[in-house]
């Protein structure tokens, strides 16, 4: 009679994908939420397409799963044996802020007095106290564009990447950067350019002092979604107005983590997988402005 076959022994991560697996682990523990690729890419000290890549390469190995669709979803199905502690630096400052939603505000802004102010030499020497900035953001390749357009004061990068998502309508679940503009080639294909270094730092005033007034914003490699970015005008500041605002736009942003520009056309169709899979609706028509600003209006409290 054959001797039964052995049941296959767990694979063991390698050493760069335990520490990976151990900033999750211990991110899920300490916040009680999974954490973002972006998180990722930053406690650990690495390029936003490196993270990516290696969630990926987690997910495939089967070490995590996540839901499509459904933001900060990353999950550990099983326990691993000998993983190490995580005992690398602490999540971002403004994650720590985001996840403790029960402190008061005495508590939040001691919080915040613990982030590193920027340094000074990159204050931008053009006068922007007072100015508004007119910002445009479409998204590539889609037919007909959908698009936004917002006002808002001086900001840097990375708080325009807030307002980006806020007012396209993503979810932050991805890793991004922002890119010099090369425009776009003819065909189907986006040509990409240079990636912009320290978006926490440079502000859109030090962009229309360098004459860089467009730019690319790419969020989540895997899908690609490549948003062309336009500083279209500085104007003085309207007293009656409150900032940030959307003052136009239209069409619906695709689904997170659809699978990119065919994905989104699948949706608009109504045969995409993950709407019957997930009881999810899709309406390429939509888009509130009035929903919008409620939501930039809770930012700025």
């Amino acid at each position: 009679m054959p001797a039964a076959k052995s049941s296959e022994p767990t694979p063991q991560p390698t050493k760069s994908q335990a520490r990976y697996l151990s900033f999750i682990v211990a991110y899920i523990d300490g916040y009680g939420e999974s954490p973002a690729e972006s998180d990722i890419a930053k406690a650990l000290s690495v390029s936003a397409p490196s993270a990516n890549a290696m969630v990926r390469k987690l997910e495939a190995l089967g070490f995590i799963t996540r839901e499509p669709g459904v933001p900060r979803s990353i999950a550990i199905p099983k326990a691993i044996p000998d993983l190490p502690r995580w005992r690398g630096k602490l999540p971002p400052r403004t994650v720590a802020i985001w996840a403790h939603k029960d402190l008061t505000k005495a508590q939040l802004r001691a919080i915040a007095s613990q982030i590193r102010p920027a340094n000074p030499r990159s204050v931008p020497s053009l006068p922007s106290i007072g100015n508004i900035f007119t910002v445009s953001m479409t998204l590539l390749l889609t037919d007909p564009k959908v698009w936004r357009r917002i006002e808002t004061p001086d900001v840097s990068l990375g708080r325009l990447h807030r307002l980006i998502q806020m007012t396209m309508g993503w979810r932050d679940e991805h890793c991004y950067q922002f890119l010099t503009s090369t425009g776009t080639s003819r065909g189907r294909r986006v040509k990409l350019g240079d990636e912009i270094p320290d978006a926490d730092r440079l502000m859109l005033s030090q962009l229309v002092e360098k004459k860089q007034k467009r730019l690319q914003y790419w969020y989540d490699f895997g899908d690609s979604w490549i948003h062309e970015i336009k500083i279209e005008k500085v104007a003085a500041m309207d007293s009656s107005a409150t900032y940030p605002r959307c003052i136009g736009g239209e069409l619906a942003c695709p689904l997170e983590s659809c699978g990119g520009i065919y994905g989104y056309y699948d949706c608009v169709e109504g045969d995409h997988w993950m709407l019957d899979e997930f009881d999810l609706e899709f309406d390429a028509e939509a888009f509130d402005i009035d929903a919008i600003n409620q939501k930039l209006s809770r930012r700025r409290k």
